[in-house]
């Protein structure tokens, strides 16, 4: 893919997952998360 004049690049080598993630993967009791899904977080 090529960048525009605009865009940057990064390379995430690691990201977090939290309990939240893990819950709202597993076990969504308030409907309202949308599939598919790609938790996680702070990323570095």
């Amino acid at each position: 893919m090529k960048l525009g004049d605009n865009d940057i690049q990064i390379e995430i080598l690691y990201a977090g997952i939290c309990h939240s993630n893990l819950h709202t993967v597993w076990k969504d009791n308030s409907s309202k998360s949308n599939y598919p899904m790609v938790p996680g977080q702070e990323i570095a």
